[in-house]
């Protein structure tokens, strides 16, 4: 089976489960009738954003890591260090300033919600507890998932070629070629993708959207991946893969982490942190839903070992 073939089935089948596994979650949980479909949004919250912290920090950057060490090997231990330090940190920097910057657009945009300069601070464009009841802003945390859904796409396409390089995969009779040794992330990227979907779904319910619109949008929002994927899987064969490259996937790694962390630390924190009319059973839960997330997001990280 001819190279071209081999990638074109891989990115299929990847991409239908990337899109598909998710979204037929998110239809469920559409569904199901809740007796407080407040506090459903206060779980969701909480467990999306500890498995984001974690997928973010144990997973990403742990991996953007490992990848710059097995790159740069041969170098003398300082003059790798360094490399290794501009890459993820150059990658988290990017992630870090693409997400304010994208924050503070929508907040700027939205800014008439303010009723007097009185009440508006200028750290208010960057994080402010007020705007968590502000419908037009919760956009933002959406947005900044997508920001960092583009650039994890990108480098899924990046893997599902990367064995092409070192000849890790499962040959069938025919021919065909899957990267098995990066199942493990293929693996993270639908699982965590499923609490993501939910929370998108649940942020639109919230802002007053109806389900049947919801759900059009959370299909749509998977699509993207599909076409950034190939873009990713195809301007690599295209692109040696030598020590002046080597850099570019740690750095979308690094980039993925950072944006996860600020997300779910601006964003989706708050909405559970800041709520002053819990009962002692809904905020126990709420920290049972966090802990949770945290521990599967740390199960997921281990699938894959690079």
């Amino acid at each position: 089976m001819e190279e071209f073939e081999n990638l074109a089935l891989n990115l299929l089948i990847v991409g239908s489960a990337v899109v598909l596994v998710p979204f037929l979650f998110v239809l469920i949980f559409s569904f199901i009738k809740f007796k407080s479909t407040k506090n459903i949004g206060l779980y969701i919250y909480a467990l999306t954003s500890s498995m984001l912290i974690i997928l973010g920090s144990f997973g990403f950057l742990r991996e953007a890591l490992a990848i710059s060490e097995d790159i740069y090997v041969g170098f003398n231990s300082s003059i790798q260090t360094i490399i290794i330090m501009a890459i993820i940190v150059g990658g988290a920097l990017f992630g870090i300033i693409a997400s304010i910057l994208t924050r503070f657009v929508i907040i700027k945009k939205n800014s008439h919600i303010h009723q007097s300069h009185i009440t508006h601070d200028h750290n208010d464009h960057i994080f402010n507890l007020r705007d968590i009841d502000n419908v037009k802003n919760k956009w933002s945390a959406i947005i900044l998932l997508l920001n960092h859904r583009i650039i994890e796409s990108l480098a899924l396409g990046v893997l599902l070629v990367s064995h092409s390089h070192d000849g890790h995969s499962i040959t069938s009779g025919n021919g065909y070629e899957f990267p098995i040794e990066n199942l493990g992330f293929i693996i993270i990227f639908i699982v965590h993708m499923i609490p993501e979907a939910i929370f998108i779904y649940q942020r639109q319910i919230e802002m007053g959207i109806t389900r049947r619109r919801a759900l059009i949008n959370s299909f749509i929002m998977k699509l993207i991946i599909i076409p950034i994927a190939v873009f990713g899987a195809f301007v690599l064969q295209a692109i040696p893969n030598n020590l002046e490259t080597g850099w570019i996937l740690p750095f979308l790694f690094a980039t993925t982490g950072s944006i996860l962390i600020f997300v779910s630390i601006i964003e989706l924190v708050p909405e559970f942190i800041d709520n002053k009319n819990m009962s002692n059973k809904t905020w126990f839960t709420v920290i049972g839903f966090f802990t949770f997330g945290i521990l599967f997001a740390i199960t997921l990280s281990l699938l894959h070992i690079h």
